[in-house]
């Protein structure tokens, strides 16, 4: 967790292969990295590679994530029969120092249908000398891994799109479970009633940001019985309370990614991955929320992948990294302002050159 100050560590860079689409990608990151590209270009699988390596990172069975996901075949490029293994390449960088630390990890398949963990290394090294491997840094290896182990432990892949019936937005849940915001916004209440409690302020400023997008928005009502509480709001006109299950999907979205991203900084993980947080959402809101992004990135690393013009023009082309399918591989690349300057002095916006395919990553 970061306290109020700026952002240490990042990730500076990755490397994929082998894993679903992501044949080998090599890719620098900012503390503010945007991905953009066409349907299936490979988006969301680079945002699910971190919950891959976070998931095992933490302490989860492998095992039972390839299941959840439908087994190693369909983790692996074009599949077993053509891809064997994922191997994978982490770097964190700091801005206060020159040195590095690299996680690598291979990963094979095994049966029936599964993967195990072949191989790990952790190293620190100097980002301006050589690769060579004999240019390792020295550095006790047991601190490397605790230092990877909680940076990775450190980021949280959102995705607020489950709000069908039995999404656990809808569900009444522990209060307990008010540390962190779970990866589906299921434990939006509990986390509610945390702020009620201790950050009444923050409460507020979040009920007040709602409301300018959501006019019929009031308060929320918590309301907790016996260790559980179910997320509830009032409406403005008649002053009837609504529960989850009457409150429509772009709206609990909303509620989600809101409460995200105006939570204290000792409630937000080090790396936030967002995978289309503009689903749903009407582009006044896309406005405010790219405004938040920026303003969290400050401190917390924000990595988000999107498919909105109205999001893509709120940030720096510098920002974005572009997804382009080459036969049926991802290739990503980073944008360098310098290079489109001519079109943007011409009063191009971004998305302008998006859409136009100036900058690839359509169709």
């Amino acid at each position: 967790m970061k306290s109020e100050a700026e952002v240490q560590r990042y990730l500076s860079h990755i490397e994929v292969s082998g894993f679903r689409n992501l044949k080998d990608v090599k890719v620098d990151l900012s503390p503010l990295t945007v991905l953009i590209g066409a349907n299936g270009a490979g988006k969301s699988n680079f945002i699910r590679f971190f919950d891959l390596i976070t998931w095992v990172k933490r302490g989860g069975d492998l095992g039972e994530w390839v299941i959840r996901e439908g087994g190693a075949d369909d983790q692996l490029f074009m599949g077993a029969r053509v891809s064997n293994e994922i191997r994978g390449s982490v770097t964190i960088a700091a801005y206060d120092s020159d040195e590095i630390c690299i996680y690598d990890f291979g990963m094979h398949v095994a049966s029936p249908d599964t993967l195990y963990i072949q191989n790990e290394r952790y190293r620190l090294k100097n980002s301006k000398r050589t690769s060579d491997p004999e240019d390792d840094l020295p550095y006790p290896e047991k601190h490397e891994v605790l230092f990877v182990s909680n940076f990775l432990d450190g980021c949280r892949v959102y995705q607020f799109h489950d709000t069908s019936k039995h999404a656990a937005i809808k569900k009444l849940q522990d209060t307990s479970n008010n540390i962190l915001l779970n990866s589906d916004g299921g434990n939006l209440a509990p986390i509610l009633l945390n702020l009620s409690e201790n950050e009444p302020k923050r409460l507020k400023l979040i009920e007040k940001q709602i409301s300018r997008l959501l006019p019929t928005f009031d308060r929320f009502v918590l309301e907790p019985q016996h260790g559980k509480v179910m997320l509830r709001w009032r409406h403005k006109q008649g002053d009837k309370v609504m529960g989850a299950h009457l409150t429509s999907d772009g709206s609990l979205r909303l509620f989600s990614l809101i409460t995200l991203l105006n939570l204290p900084s000792d409630m937000l993980p080090d790396v936030i991955l967002l995978d289309e947080p503009e689903l749903g959402l009407h582009p006044s809101a896309i406005t405010l929320v790219a405004a938040m992004i920026e303003r969290v990135a400050e401190r917390h690393q924000i990595i988000l992948a999107t498919q909105s013009p109205f999001m893509v023009n709120c940030f720096e082309l510098d920002n974005l990294v572009v997804a382009d399918q080459e036969g049926g591989a991802t290739r990503l690349r980073k944008l360098n302002k310098e290079q489109y300057q001519d079109w943007l002095d011409d009063d191009f916006s971004v998305s302008e050159l998006w859409l136009s395919n100036v900058l690839g990553g359509q169709p």
